[in-house]
């Protein structure tokens, strides 16, 4: 899933029973540019439900609203694996 989706769309992913078997969050992140702007970001590294691994660089950025903290904007990029060739 890549691009620009509406939110209907985004929301239904997050729906899927066993999407992830497992994750590890590591290199975290928070940048607060203003009182009301948050920025996160992180890799995850997760077992898909297929048992296939999975890696990615994360962020996310918050507005404060008076209703609270909305998401404003997240970003996904997988990170591909290299496999070394010794020789």
């Amino acid at each position: 899933m890549h691009g620009v989706h509406p939110r209907e769309r985004i929301a239904a992913t997050a729906q899927m029973p066993n999407r992830w078997k497992g994750s590890r969050i590591s290199d975290r992140n928070l940048l607060q540019p203003a009182d009301d702007v948050a920025i996160i970001s992180y890799r995850a590294s997760v077992k898909r439900a297929d048992d296939m691994a999975y890696d990615a660089l994360i962020s996310s950025a918050y507005v404060r609203r008076a209703e609270g903290w909305k998401l404003a904007f997240h970003q996904h990029s997988p990170i591909e694996k290299v496999e070394s060739t010794a020789t």
